[in-house]
This record gives C-alpha cells, structure tokens and sequence, in this order.
C-alpha cells in the first residue's frame, strides 16, 4: 500500500512527530549513499537512491525480509512538501 500526498510543513512534521517512537533508522539521502540503505535491509524492496529525489528523508519503520515479511516507511521531501507512507506485507 502507497499514499503520497502534498502536505505544509508544519503537517509533515505532525507525522513524523506521531510515529518518531516507531522509527528504527532514519536515512537522509543527502548524506548516506545506496550502501547505507542496503545495510538497513530495504534496497531490495524497491527503494533505490539513485531513482530517488536527492533530498528525501527516509523513517524507517519496520524491515522484516524473508518468504513472509514486511517493510514500512515514511519519506518526506521538505523541500516539495511531499510525504509518502508505504507499507508491505507478503
């Protein structure tokens, strides 16, 4: 499941402030590079940095691989005000 939606700044950071108890990794793409992402276990569940907006925040929620498990995350772009909530289960 995937929602993307446009939101003001002071929205997105309600979000993050709603769910930072839940976050098991935070990944900036400005300052950490694809290794990084795969050392957190998701870059094989399609997030990949060099498809990515280079100023997307990642808030990594829970990152189970294997036959039956599940990723979910929030990324936000502040500077487009842009916010995605994303979540999986197989």
């Amino acid at each position: 499941m995937q929602l993307e939606f446009k939101a003001t700044k002071e929205e997105i950071e309600s979000y993050i402030d709603k769910y930072k108890t839940d976050y098991i990794g935070v990944i900036n793409t400005t300052e950490h590079t694809q290794k990084d992402l795969n050392d957190f276990g998701i870059y094989h569940y399609g997030i990949n940095l060099n498809e990515t907006r280079e100023d997307v925040t990642i808030y990594l929620i829970t990152s189970k691989p294997g036959n039956h498990g599940n990723l979910a995350f929030i990324a936000v772009n502040d500077e487009h005000t842009e916010i995605l909530f994303q979540a999986e289960r197989w």
